[in-house]
């Protein structure tokens, strides 16, 4: 039977087992009082048994494991009702295939030990930035516990020129549902401007900074208006955007960046800002398409 909610899905390895991006799903479909959808990429072709294949063995096995994991999860997470899918498509396909019935992807990212700002294969960047809907990237740690939601606040991270509705609107509904303060930041860089004489200048750096303050005040204002229970802290910072976000990250539940890049390559949506993102922070990271 069909949930009339959306459900929250989040990929699973073969062979299936907890991890933080599954207990981190799990808890959000839990708040969102959604379904939880669990889905694996099954190849067969990389199996090169063909008495395993022809008997469907080894898929068979893959759905065992993965209902099992289905059992866990729902006994952990008392109310959770929990779907599962093995699909036949490569894992950085499955859940990009099977967006129907979804308002959420969750995707653990595992980091390379000896350079942890590179992710172990590309399926998180992929999805985030190829889906058509909010993706989370949880990074995984083997060296921690499954639990990665911490009580710090929501860190949205905006083009204060335009930061889209669909991005803001995300982050103001986690801050409800998670009871939790909402920090927007919009990091600005100084550029030169020319003078008269042709020489390149800076402009005055606390002029601009109250320039940049009243703008994002401005189009945060509405939101102000609709969330008025909401905990909001708003700045500017006169750094790299990523810099700023990854440093908030650390006492940070959740990061929330926007996707405004031209789908020129693989990850050409992405933009640079989103990819630091997930590359670098130490909490989830969604990324939020615009429409």
């Amino acid at each position: 039977m069909t949930s009339a909610v959306p459900a929250v899905a989040v990929g699973v390895d073969y062979p299936a087992g907890p991890s933080r991006a599954l207990d981190w799903a799990a808890q959000e479909a839990l708040a969102r009082s959604a379904p939880l959808r669990l889905v694996t990429g099954w190849t067969g072709a990389a199996h090169d048994d063909p008495d395993l294949l022809r008997e469907g063995f080894l898929k068979a096995s893959a759905r065992k494991l993965l209902e099992e994991t289905a059992r866990l999860t729902e006994l952990s997470h008392p109310g959770l009702a929990v779907i599962c899918e093995v699909v036949d498509a490569d894992a950085r396909y499955a859940l990009e295939r099977h967006r129907d019935g979804v308002q959420l992807l969750v995707v653990g990212a595992r980091r390379a030990h000896r350079f942890p700002d590179r992710l172990l294969g590309s399926t998180s960047l992929h999805l985030a930035a190829t889906a058509g809907g909010p993706v989370v990237v949880v990074p995984e740690d083997p060296y921690a516990g499954l639990s990665v939601r911490g009580d710090g606040p929501v860190v949205l991270g905006v083009d204060g020129r335009d930061p889209g509705r669909d991005l803001v609107a995300f982050a103001f509904e986690t801050a409800v549902r998670e009871d939790a303060p909402l920090r927007v930041v919009h990091a600005w860089h100084q550029s030169p401007t020319g003078g008269p004489d042709g020489v390149f200048a800076l402009a005055d750096e606390g002029r601009t900074t109250a320039e940049q303050d009243m703008r994002l005040h401005e189009t945060l204002a509405p939101w102000r208006a609709r969330y008025p229970e909401v905990d909001l802290h708003a700045d500017t910072v006169h750094s790299g955007a990523v810099r700023a976000l990854v440093r908030l990250s650390r006492q940070a539940r959740l990061v929330v960046v926007g996707r405004h890049g031209q789908p020129t390559g693989p990850l050409g949506r992405l933009g640079s800002v989103s990819q630091g993102a997930i590359l670098s922070a130490r909490c989830p990271v969604a990324v939020v398409p615009a429409p």
